[in-house]
C-alpha cells in the first residue's frame, strides 16, 4: 500500500522545506568529493552570468505561522530566507 494513498492528508510545506534541505545536503556532499583538495573542490554555488561563486556554509530551517523558512548563509557573507509556503490545500 502507498505511503500516502489518494484521500489521504496533503503535503504540508514543511516537508517541501525538509526535501529542499535534504537537495542542498545532497549537493553539498557532491561538491564536497567533487575534488581531491580544498582548491580542487567545485563551488556549491556558481553564476557565470552574474561573475559569483561560493560555498554553503550553513543551512537550517524554522517553521512559522505561514509554512516553512530555509535560511542559508555563504561563505561570500551573502544570507538568504527562502519561504516555503502551500498556496493550496486542494
Amino acid at each position: 500500500m502507498p505511503r500516502n494513498p489518494m484521500g489521504a492528508n496533503p503535503t504540508r510545506a514543511c516537508t517541501i522545506a525538509a526535501l529542499l534541505c535534504e537537495l542542498l545536503e545532497t549537493h553539498v556532499k557532491r561538491c564536497d568529493g567533487g575534488g581531491h583538495g580544498e582548491d580542487e573542490r567545485p563551488l556549491d554555488v556558481i553564476s557565470d552570468v552574474h561573475d559569483t561563486g561560493a560555498n554553503i556554509d550553513s543551512f537550517a530551517s524554522c517553521d512559522t505561522e505561514t509554512g516553512t523558512q530555509i535560511y542559508l548563509v555563504l561563505n561570500d557573507h551573502a544570507k538568504f530566507r527562502i519561504a516555503v509556503e502551500a498556496v493550496s490545500s486542494s
